[in-house]
């Protein structure tokens, strides 16, 4: 089963390039061409969430994407910020959730990072690592 790691510092400059490395991958696994798109946007959203986690908490730790090709196209990025357990829950689709918050910018983005994500993933796992430390963003595709 191939997997592919790429880290990055927490920089919104450097999402693009996480965003085009996940494409690659994709692009190598027998995923369906239609979902390449999906791949790339999704993508892009979680990594720019984990940047936000990032700068919000002033951590310096790369951001970690890992990419694995099996029955599954899986799609994981990492953050090292601190979580709270309202952030993992399981992720709703409803825009509407949006507007019964009020937030500072910083989660108000995380939020929309959240549910767009939702909308475009059907297999979308938001959950705590497993040290403890930060979250995981989890998205796969069937190939």
């Amino acid at each position: 089963m191939p997997v592919v790691r790429f880290g990055f510092s927490p920089a919104p400059v450097h999402v693009r390039t996480a965003r085009l490395v996940a494409s690659s991958v994709a692009q190598q696994a027998p995923l369906p061409g239609e979902l390449l798109s999906e791949v790339r946007q999704a993508t892009g959203e979680a990594c720019s969430r984990a940047v936000v986690r990032h700068r919000r908490f002033g951590i310096s730790d790369l951001v970690r994407m890992q990419l694995t090709i099996g029955a599954h196209f899986v799609a994981e990025v990492a953050d090292f910020a601190p979580v709270t357990s309202t952030q993992l829950r399981d992720v709703s689709p409803d825009p509407a959730d949006l507007t019964t918050q009020t937030a500072d910018d910083d989660t108000l983005t995380e939020e929309v990072a959240l549910t767009l994500l939702a909308g475009l993933v059907t297999d979308l796992q938001v959950i705590e690592a497993p040290d403890g430390i930060g979250s995981i963003v989890r998205m796969s595709w069937p190939l």
